[in-house]
């Protein structure tokens, strides 16, 4: 779906934080005549009005019957599909999509290809993975984009141009890139544990939101972790599957990391504390390997990786005690 689809529809916005915004600007943008009506609270309506559009309605409840006069409600990430009102407006031909579906939309070539995108998921070490496919491969001297759930929403680059986008997602956002009808060229996937079971409602719905990336969207490639015994037993047959985490592909032997039966360096000197991390490089170097690129002489770049606040973040030592934060 491209944003000029939404032309002469009903169309609502739900939400006005960073992604909402986004969502704004980019069909304001595109759309300079459509009428929409913005859902958000009446703390953030002040600062909606403030863009004195007249062809902005703004309301502050989202109803069942509210919503269900749309055609088109485009939701920020955080707004779960499966409230009530939303599911009741579902019912009656609503149709619910974030920011991220009119993205990869809008990327989309007459092939359906969305060239260039790496899509990475996992219920951990996703943001550090998307950051670390982010620093090799501007190491290998492309001009990358990292949006997403890292906290760029997409539809702020709607103009950009990058060689590469690493594009961090939620399970709220996974489903969209299906909704979009577009390919991406590569999809990681980490790992799966329960989680946000208060906004998927079950942790089956959660494991389907977040496999739709794989199953519905159906990448080119599919960068999986052979150690999770979720993602072990899938089978993807519209996706080429790079397995990583096993003697396949890239894993570790202790501190010693090997692409299948070859050595290729030693990482206990790499900003990447915990054996978890380390497989999120893993991951990342079957990712480059994918994408055309020399995954083996990027590796030793890992060792100028800033790791991101608040992932076992050394803060100082006192009394010979090292503090960490981890929170």
């Amino acid at each position: 779906m491209k944003i000029v689809d939404l032309a002469g529809k009903r169309v609502a916005l739900w939400g006005w934080g960073r992604e909402g915004r986004a969502a704004y600007a980019a069909l304001r943008a595109c759309l300079p005549g459509q009428a929409l009506t913005l859902f958000c609270s009446v703390a953030e309506a002040s600062e909606a009005a403030a863009s004195n559009d007249p062809l902005l309605a703004i309301e502050h409840t989202a109803t069942s019957e509210r919503l269900a006069a749309f055609d088109e409600v485009v939701k920020s990430p955080g707004i779960s599909p499966y409230l009530p009102d939303a599911l009741s407006a579902a019912a009656r031909g609503t149709r619910f999509i974030g920011g991220t579906a009119l993205w990869f939309g809008e990327r989309a070539g007459a092939d359906g290809n969305a060239p260039g995108t790496i899509c990475v998921t996992g219920t951990k070490g996703k943001s550090t993975t998307s950051s670390l496919l982010a620093h090799l491969l501007r190491a290998a001297g492309l001009r990358t984009a990292l949006a997403g759930n890292i906290g760029v929403p997409l539809l702020e680059l709607l103009d950009g141009e990058a060689d590469a986008w690493a594009i961090e997602l939620s399970s709220y956002q996974t489903r969209d890139v299906a909704a979009s009808g577009a390919r991406p060229s590569i999809a990681i996937v980490t790992n799966l544990h329960p989680e946000h079971l208060d906004w998927h409602g079950s942790e089956a719905r959660y494991i389907e939101d977040k496999l739709a990336l794989l199953t519905e969207a159906k990448p080119h490639i599919a960068v999986l972790n052979a150690a999770d015994p979720r993602l072990a037993a899938l089978s993807l047959p519209d996706s080429e599957i790079h397995w990583y985490g096993d003697a396949r592909g890239w894993h570790l032997r202790g501190d010693a990391l090997y692409r299948g039966d070859d050595f290729v360096m030693d990482t206990a000197s790499l900003p990447l504390p915990g054996w978890h991390n380390r497989s999120n490089l893993c991951a990342v170097l079957t990712a480059l390997d994918a994408f055309g690129l020399d995954a083996a002489g990027l590796a030793p770049h890992a060792a100028t990786f800033q790791p991101l606040p608040n992932r076992l973040q050394p803060i100082g030592e006192r009394d010979g005690i090292l503090y960490v934060n981890d929170s």
